[in-house]
């Protein structure tokens, strides 16, 4: 419960933080294969509309903190967002800096 707890509190802390890229920087993004398959689960999060009449919607990304032992560890994270009567796509790009993971004790 407390790697959720930490997990939820960077995702959280991060996601004022994208920033638009331009089409061709953001579809390389997409393009890229970088250091493998992350362990994960991305839950969409249903829109809620606010008091000052604006909905917010968003999403919770759930990983084992078991992946990242140590100092250092940095996520990359893309977000490409498409309307149906949209041509281009839009694609936000953030990055965050992950807690120091001491590894288990055994």
């Amino acid at each position: 419960m407390r790697v959720l707890a930490v997990v939820w509190s960077v995702v959280c802390a991060a996601a004022s933080a994208q920033t638009l890229q331009p089409g061709p920087q953001g579809a390389q993004f997409f393009g890229r294969a970088e250091s493998g398959v992350l362990k994960c689960q991305v839950q969409p999060l249903r829109p809620v509309l606010d008091f000052s009449l604006r909905f917010h919607a968003g999403y919770t990304v759930l990983a084992p903190m078991n992946q990242y032992n140590g100092p250092g560890h940095r996520w990359r994270v893309g977000l490409r967002i498409q309307a149906a009567s949209a041509a281009e796509p839009v694609y936000f790009v953030d990055r965050l800096r992950l807690p120091d993971v001491a590894p288990p004790k055994r």
